[in-house]
Parts: C-alpha cells; structure tokens; sequence
C-alpha cells in the first residue's frame, strides 16, 4: 500500500490464528526501504508460519530477542544478495526487485 505524505512508512507482521497464517500489513513510500521493510517483516511471517501449528500456543508467543531472529536474517540475506551476488553497488535497482 503505497502510503499518503504525512503517512509514517513500516509494517507490521500479525498471526491470523483462525487460519493459522501470517499477515505482513506495510506502507510503502517507493524506496528502496520498502524493500527492507517487507524482507524484514517476512521473518516474522516465517517464524509465525512454521510455529503456528504447534499444539503449546506460547510457542508462538516469543521474547523481543527471539523475534528478530528470523527477521533480522532476512536483512542480511537482502544485504548480502547486492553485496556479494553483484558486487558492492551493483545491486538491483528497487523497481526491479
């Protein structure tokens, strides 16, 4: 969802436990941080989808540190990919992603 000017850009992962399924909500303002926001944010959908079946509900509910686990790999699988796969600066151009 492309955000309106005074909107704050981000998102947010949360559980739908109806459905057992992660949803990733985000305002986007066509930058290249969009990119990192929704990478980051689909961390935590990872770690939500692959917790939400198990049968002990406070498996799903973790600490702050271990949250960011998931989601802070995400970042750096995105910094690396220009990095390495390119060569520094010569990563993708955010329209193309």
């Amino acid at each position: 969802m492309l955000g309106r000017k005074n909107k704050r850009t981000g998102g947010y992962m949360e559980m739908l436990p109806n459905y057992h399924m992660p949803f990733i909500f985000a305002n986007f303002n066509g930058t290249a941080g969009d990119c990192d926001v929704i990478t980051h944010e689909c961390g935590h959908a990872f770690q939500g989808y692959i917790t939400a079946d198990l049968p002990i509900h406070e498996h799903n509910q973790l600490t702050m540190e271990t949250a960011e686990t998931h989601s802070m790999s995400m970042n750096f699988y995105r910094a690396l990919d220009g990095f390495i796969l390119r060569g520094p600066g010569k990563g993708l151009p955010f329209h193309a992603l």
